[in-house]
């Protein structure tokens, strides 16, 4: 995995760390890992924002996960988390969408739930993430379109694990629905991104929002591993 990935300077890139056993440098790297990406948000775990934040560590940039990606967190947890962010500081929380809801299609419980965050705060902003290998491009295409109309600030396609690579299919039906591509995230993981053999241009377009996420679980060098993100000049057509 020993390899560069330069990022266009117009792209917008936000960077999702999460895993156990994170000690406060290890949190400190990620975020100055971010700020030298200018990356537009840093999603953490709520002790690894506590950390920053009882650091004094600007937090404008600073995003809390209230739940993991596929599962899920009761609602009255995310209102109390959301509340944390707003406490701490924290410009924005990823919201991760209950499989359960989308793949039974109770899409009234969940728009009722995200407004009930939305109406929580005015100074935090809601991006839900949508695992999208387990339902239909038709439950993405509800599920996304609903999250944007009930107060999310953009919809993240795909957790940024291996398990759910989000396919090119699903974005170009997205997008043929009229969402615009500015309330849109990919999320790849960064293991993925850094493959070699990968060969998903498409995702480094850089009119494509991307979410790129990083695990302790899955990277030795985590979380130098951010490092090798880096920014280049987008190249201008004369």
């Amino acid at each position: 995995m020993n390899k560069n990935i330069n990022i266009p300077a117009s792209q917008s890139v936000s960077l999702c760390a999460y895993g156990p056993g994170m000690i406060t440098k290890e949190v400190l790297s990620i975020a100055q890992s971010a700020e030298r990406l200018q990356a537009s948000t840093l999603f953490l775990k709520e002790l690894d924002a506590y950390r920053l934040h009882k650091g004094n560590h600007p937090m404008t940039s600073i995003g809390l996960i209230v739940s993991l990606p596929f599962g899920g967190v009761a609602l009255d947890d995310s209102i109390r988390l959301l509340m944390q962010a707003e406490a701490f500081g924290c410009k924005a929380i990823a919201f991760g969408l209950p499989m359960g809801i989308i793949k039974g299609s109770a899409f009234d419980e969940l728009d009722s739930m995200i407004r009930q965050l939305r109406k929580s705060t005015s100074k935090v902003a809601i991006h839900a993430t949508l695992a999208t290998s387990t339902i239909s491009v038709e439950q993405a295409i509800e599920a996304a379109t609903l999250c944007l109309n009930s107060g999310c600030e953009s919809v993240c396609l795909g957790t940024g694990t291996t398990l759910d690579q989000v396919q090119e299919k699903t974005l170009e039906a997205l997008l043929a629905k009229g969402l615009p591509l500015s309330s849109i995230e990919i999320g790849i993981s960064l293991e993925t991104l850094l493959d070699p053999a990968i060969d998903m241009k498409w995702l480094l377009d850089e009119k494509t929002p991307l979410r790129i996420c990083g695990s302790t679980l899955t990277h030795k060098d985590f979380p130098l591993q951010f490092d090798t993100l880096i920014r280049k000049e987008s190249s201008i057509d004369k």
